[in-house]
């Protein structure tokens, strides 16, 4: 099966379903076991997208997925949503897609899909990869990547968690103060046709440093490596007793499925913690920063 043949027909691919009496339980253990565990995907496949996607990060003509500018307006009531926008450095190209983007990769991965590497990246180049399902129709003018099919993921009463944030602070390196910089926006009109194209995109005439280079590398990989998944309830279908909103975000739900990935595959888990540049004692790149901190 090609990728193009799998996101033709992601509607109709196996998609976990909720169950109340399933999820209900005392403690995190008893979480994992009764509803995390059979909803993660097998073991070989996702050692098979390890593998896929550390040869894509190396390969000169990847273009990263950005998980940025998909759900806001600014204060003049105009849309700031950049979701399918493409930005061409000289050395480097991303895409902003939205919250949903990841669903993807999970499907993939929990149908036990993982394509030939040529015909991934061949349809990411050809910009058949779709941003997501949603959009407005002031982003229609701008975008170069298409809207898809919805994975039923939330329908089914899921939310896709994430071990590792894409936006948030669990980077070595303080993430909030660089991702704007990092990942400028633009105005819509700059995004546009370039003679020799027939899509638009932003072009900056500029190399991006290989330092942020690797951000942007490590942020992809939180966005779309599925061993940083994991299914919880929609928060409108939790319940707890002890106060928290979203067990997704609860500390010590993170903390759990953290040791549970350093078991399951301690060996390509530390590769990733590296490739990501997590804040964590457990990385090594991480611990060599930490050092970093430490006076002598």
């Amino acid at each position: 099966m090609t990728i193009a043949d799998f996101f033709a027909n992601i509607t109709k691919c196996t998609c976990p379903k909720l169950s109340e009496s399933e999820c209900y339980c005392n403690t995190v253990q008893d979480f994992y076991e009764n509803c995390v565990k059979a909803t993660l995907p097998k073991e070989e496949v996702i050692r098979s997208w390890h593998k896929l996607l550390m040869n894509y990060v190396r390969d000169p003509k990847a273009i990263f997925f950005v998980r940025r500018y998909a759900s806001s307006k600014d204060k003049d009531g105009k849309w700031d949503i950049r979701r399918g926008f493409l930005t061409v450095y000289n050395n480097v190209k991303y895409v902003f897609v939205d919250n949903f983007f990841a669903h993807y990769f999970y499907a993939m991965a929990i149908n036990g899909f993982v394509p030939e590497y040529d015909d991934f990246i061949q349809f990411i180049n050809n910009r058949e990869m779709p941003y997501g399902w949603s959009k407005v129709s002031k982003e229609e003018k701008y975008q170069a990547y298409p809207k898809g099919h919805t994975y039923p993921l939330n329908k089914n009463g899921w939310k896709l968690s994430h071990v590792f944030s894409a936006n948030d602070k669990d980077y070595y390196f303080n993430y909030k103060t660089i991702a704007t910089d990092l990942f400028p926006r633009g105005g819509y009109d700059d995004f546009k046709v370039h003679p020799g194209d027939n899509y638009p995109y932003w072009k900056k005439d500029k190399d991006v440093s290989d330092e942020d280079k690797n951000r942007i590398i490590a942020h992809f990989l939180r966005v779309v490596h599925p061993i940083n998944y994991f299914l919880t309830p929609m928060v409108k279908n939790q319940e707890s007793e002890l106060g928290f909103k979203d067990i997704g975000e609860y500390p010590e739900m993170i903390a759990f499925m953290k040791n549970k990935l350093a078991e399951r595959y301690r060996d390509i888990y530390y590769e990733y913690l590296d490739m990501i540049m997590a804040r964590t004692m457990e990385s090594p790149i991480g611990l060599k920063y930490m050092k970093g901190l430490v006076k002598k």
